[in-house]
């Protein structure tokens, strides 16, 4: 879960539809009775989603949050990542 915003989350991904996906999955897994852990890799653009992902974390009762930074590297050779500061 990269971004609470579809658009934002499905271009980060590069598929239309994914943000719809991902919820699909973790309806998925919690009926299933499966832990979840949620994970978002942190860039300029999400950086203020923070808080709204850790709430959203918890109130899917998620087990953890994983927090993951841009490799520019690939697709991600031409974004922004965020600075060490």
């Amino acid at each position: 879960m990269d971004s609470l915003l579809p658009s934002r989350h499905d271009a980060f991904r590069g598929v239309h539809g994914a943000w719809k996906a991902t919820l699909s999955g973790i309806d998925a897994a919690r009926k299933a009775g499966l832990g979840l852990q949620l994970q978002m890799t942190l860039t300029p653009q999400t950086l203020a989603e923070m808080g709204d992902l850790i709430r959203f974390s918890i109130e899917l009762d998620a087990r953890s949050l994983a927090v993951f930074f841009l490799v520019c590297t690939g697709r991600g050779q031409d974004t922004v990542d965020l600075a060490p500061e």
